[in-house]
């Protein structure tokens, strides 16, 4: 009787050692691809981290997240140690004007973690080829929204293919039904629009069910536009803080454009000041109010903002092309000499102005406005989110901004700007964790896009190519 109940015992415990082997090392999985063990997860669902995961991938999505003792990763599965790394969403820029530069360009946004981008007017035709290129896997390159040539009235700045010029309300509903028809994701307004043409394509891009954004036209305010449903107002300035809250605003904001073009940059930023400073404090409190009641996103470009020797990425700055490193020593030049205590007054009363949207509830948007001097693709970024930190949000609102906010703007916020399952694997494996600081945003090890990885060499290689060029 000894020998076969010993024998069942130790046939049970080989079946016990075989079965935590296959645990272990179970039979691939179908579609699983890779494997991120010993990573730290930032989902963005909340404000957290989850410690020591395993994340599996596969179809360019994320599959299975939990912990190491939790997940087994499937034999034969490419496996990426982590090594306490940290694991968040790819971020986006939410301005950008891609659609004028080369596809050298777009590389850049990969190799600083931006995985996607929100273009804010072009060339159409540039849109559907840099479109096509994205869907054929060219280059490595972020998701695009893009909005086409922005719609402008006749004092227009910008050339006819890249701003159309509208004057009446009928040309305004033919734009934006043009626009529809060419799949754009968005339509974007400009300073110079009347106000009935303004009303005119919030009413068309209604009917035609695309969202607008931009600029709130000089002669349009800010209150009207939050309510006709202008989704964001760009780049948090005199026009959308205070052009509703001080006496005669309308008419000396439309006038600051002359001095603009006849007194030079100084004059018309002290015009600003001037502005700011007669304002009506309740006035402004009720207007991010209602941006707030109305789900008005503000875009703030802080990085575009201050331009002086000490503010300026300067090491950034080498991935830029020579034209644009030229035009950013030539802008901080000019401050320096002109109105460098003028700006620095303005950028202050800008970052104030920031912190008072925070507070009010105002959602906020992380964007750049690359490729303006000075601001890098991809890079500036990081810049902007530690603005955004200076200005009174917490390093995980920053983040938010630039990941599950900016997604969820975008209508894609269940696949999108989070870790989590079933969303799609656009991540960003860092070396320290960005909600102790927001400045670790910038020590990337690993870039993915769609479930495509770009580890550290392949990233320097990028940056290589674009230094080169």
């Amino acid at each position: 009787m000894r020998m076969p109940r010993l024998f069942l015992i130790l046939a049970g415990l080989l079946a016990c050692a075989c079965g935590r082997s296959a645990a272990t090392h179970p039979a691939p999985e179908p579609g699983i691809t890779l494997a991120i063990v010993g990573v730290n997860v930032v989902p963005m669902i909340r404000d957290t981290v989850w410690r020591g995961q395993t994340v599996l991938i596969g179809g360019g999505r994320i599959a299975r997240i939990g912990p190491a003792g939790a997940i087994a990763v499937p034999a034969g599965v490419r496996t990426i140690d982590a090594g306490g790394g940290y694991l968040v969403p790819g971020l986006w820029d939410m301005h950008v004007h891609t659609l004028s530069q080369s596809d050298a360009f777009l590389p850049l946004f990969i190799a600083h973690g931006v995985t996607g981008v929100r273009d804010m007017g072009g060339y159409l035709d540039s849109l559907r080829v840099v479109r096509a290129r994205l869907a054929q896997g060219l280059t490595p390159a972020p998701r695009l929204f893009a909005p086409g040539p922005l719609l402008d009235g006749p004092r227009q700045r910008w050339s006819h293919a890249i701003a159309w010029h509208l004057e009446t309300p009928e040309q305004a509903r033919a734009a934006v039904d043009s626009l529809a028809r060419a799949g754009v994701d968005f339509v974007k307004v400009y300073a110079s629009l009347s106000p009935t043409v303004y009303e005119a394509v919030a009413e068309a891009a209604r009917v035609q069910r695309l969202p607008f954004a931009g600029h709130v036209p000089l002669s349009v305010s800010a209150a009207a536009a939050s309510d006709a449903g202008q989704a964001t107002l760009e780049h948090g300035g005199l026009d959308i803080t205070v052009g509703d809250c001080a006496a005669d605003a309308r008419t000396r904001s439309m006038g600051l454009l002359g001095v603009w073009g006849r007194d030079g940059y100084g004059p018309y930023l002290q015009g600003k000041l001037a502005l700011l400073a007669d304002r009506d404090p309740a006035c402004a409190a009720d207007l991010y109010a209602r941006y707030r009641r109305n789900g008005t996103h503000v875009v703030p470009t802080m990085v575009n903002e201050l331009k002086d020797s000490a503010t300026v990425d300067w090491p950034a700055l080498q991935y830029a092309d020579s034209a644009s490193q030229a035009a950013c020593r030539g802008t901080v030049e000019t401050f320096h000499q002109a109105d460098a205590h003028t700006r620095r007054d303005y950028y202050a009363v800008f970052v104030q102005d920031v912190g008072a949207l925070h507070r009010a509830g105002v959602p906020l948007l992380a964007g750049t406005d690359v490729p303006n001097p000075c601001v890098v693709a991809g890079a500036s970024l990081h810049g902007e989110l530690e603005r955004l930190v200076q200005a009174g949000l917490t390093p995980y609102q920053a983040l938010r901004a630039a990941t599950a906010d900016a997604a969820r703007f975008l209508g894609v916020g269940d696949s999108l700007g989070i870790v989590a399952e079933g969303a799609a694997a656009d991540l960003v494996l860092l070396d320290a964790n960005p909600l102790a600081d927001i400045r670790n945003t910038r020590r990337i090890r690993l870039v993915m896009r769609g479930g495509t990885v770009y580890d550290r060499a392949t990233l320097d290689s990028l940056l290589s190519r674009a230094h080169a060029r």
